[in-house]
């Protein structure tokens, strides 16, 4: 008997895991120096996605999520694309919004 392929939808969150070591021997008065980072990508979609993935096999999971229009979107979307998600991300500007009484500048 053979096995259905699996397919997932995953709607959720995407977003850069960023973390730092900072050198703890210094002066709580001195500015501490960091001494290595890493970015990693996280939020509850894309971790989703690469669980069913890891389980189901490759493009067996769809993520569907929004990411920024700038090299921050363009890194996810290219970490997603390297754990064989398949992904429906789709890449906006963010705008600001004008704030109560102020008008949006154009």
């Amino acid at each position: 008997m053979n096995a259905m392929p699996v397919a997932v939808a995953v709607f959720g969150d995407v977003m850069i895991d960023y973390s730092v070591e900072i050198n703890s021997r210094s002066a709580r008065d001195e500015k501490r120096a960091v001494t290595t980072s890493n970015r990693s990508l996280g939020g509850s979609g894309a971790n989703a996605a690469a669980a069913v993935t890891r389980i189901c096999g490759p493009a067996s999971a769809d993520l569907f999520a929004t990411v920024s229009d700038d090299s921050w979107g363009e890194w996810i979307v290219d970490r997603v694309r390297s754990l064989d998600i398949r992904r429906r991300a789709r890449q906006t500007h963010c705008r600001r919004r004008a704030s109560r009484g102020h008008r949006a500048r154009r």
